[in-house]
């Protein structure tokens, strides 16, 4: 693999801790067929292999597994009324409309209510949970929702995507602030996920270096530099324009931030002056409507995750300053635009019965976390 020989600084200063998105606790937990007397190859790994605190789990997402709006108190989310405004093909939701440019002002004009969940979370919960994310994917927010439109608030310009109202060249730049908070008596850490996709240069060329360093800048400068500088990188600063970046620099300046640096999946892409080309997501996941007993034998999976945290516990042993594992998800759930065409969990959901079936993939990982050597 080539290496990039332009670094930005946050990356030269940064030590990187990577938090890859996992699994943690299903509410019912099947002995089903798939757990018949199976002996599993863990690559040699174990918990044991790995330093001591290293933290293991399972990642879910509230609105992806919970949903029940309007029930027991929860409110609607943006997603609520996202998904229930497309009518056919080309038919605007005019109510849908009027109701994001409401909830826009509000925002704009409450900014501070964020800050302040922010801190009830803390005051309510810090006592027993004491590491926190307070943004996940931040990029995925700012380009799929005021960028080209996909996501809510469905925002864009229109020669990027069909949005009724919204400035592509302005808003993803503006729409992400940080927030500061106080963790003196919990003694907990505050962060943040990052996506990260990791840009190669094509040829040796100083273009296609500087290339991938901008398409790098981009994609998780955006938001680490101005956490851990307070300010954009200045490749974007030279592109996007001093006058779009210039609001977030005064905030980021005034928030000192305890950020676990957390960065997810990380992908290798070959980039040209003037030609990208983009890998294909490797996905692990099946097709939403994959039979229960092929979902349940997913060694697709398992390899992947294998062969994903050998080479993880090979980074480690080379000195990379990694502290915990994730397995995104826990659950089979609602994949945001694929709906539940797309099943990404190491438990099976029945989304008619709701009832859940450990795959393969959770037997490997218990297996894996039981063992005290390989």
């Amino acid at each position: 693999m080539r290496a990039l020989t332009v670094a930005p600084p946050w990356m030269r200063l940064l030590q990187v801790v990577v938090v890859i998105q996992c699994v943690a606790g299903a509410r019912e937990l099947d002995e089903v067929a798939v757990q018949q007397a199976v002996h599993f190859n863990t690559g040699g790994l174990s918990r044991e292999t790995f330093p001591k605190g290293f933290m293991f789990g399972a990642s879910a997402s509230a609105y992806q597994v919970e949903g029940m709006a309007h029930q027991d108190g929860r409110g609607p989310s943006i997603w609520d009324a996202f998904v229930q405004e497309p009518d056919g093909t080309g038919k605007v939701n005019w109510k849908g409309v009027a109701y994001y440019n409401r909830l826009i002002d509000y925002l704009i004009e409450k900014r501070q209510d964020f800050a302040d969940y922010a801190d009830f979370c803390f005051k309510t919960f810090g006592d027993r949970v004491k590491n926190w994310m307070t943004f996940n994917e931040p990029r995925i927010i700012a380009a799929f929702g005021y960028d080209d439109g996909t996501h809510p608030p469905g925002r864009c310009s229109k020669v990027y995507g069909n949005c009724s109202d919204g400035d592509s060249a302005t808003e993803p730049y503006i729409v992400i602030s940080c927030g500061c908070s106080s963790k003196e008596k919990q003694k907990g850490r505050i962060g943040i996920v990052v996506d990260f996709v990791w840009y190669e240069p094509l040829t040796r060329s100083k273009a296609d270096n500087y290339a991938a360093l901008r398409a790098t800048d981009f994609h998780v400068g955006w938001f680490l530099h101005p956490i851990i500088f307070g300010a954009y990188p200045k490749t974007m600063q030279n592109i996007v324009g001093q006058g779009s970046l210039s609001s977030l620099r005064k905030k980021s300046r005034k928030c000192i931030w305890d950020v676990q640096r957390s960065l997810g999946h990380v992908q290798s892409v070959d980039i040209h002056e003037r030609a990208l080309r983009k890998p294909n997501f490797d996905g692990m996941d099946d097709a939403g409507n994959i039979t229960l007993a092929n979902a349940l034998l997913d060694t697709r999976r398992v390899k992947y995750y294998k062969t994903y945290m050998r080479q993880l516990k090979r980074a480690i042993d080379h000195g990379a300053n990694v502290v915990g594992y994730f397995a995104w998800s826990l659950l089979d759930n609602f994949e945001w635009t694929l709906g539940y065409t797309s099943r990404f969990g190491i438990v099976y959901v029945d989304f008619h019965t709701l009832k859940r079936y450990p795959k393969m993939s959770a037997l490997w990982f218990k297996e894996l976390l039981a063992r005290k050597k390989h």
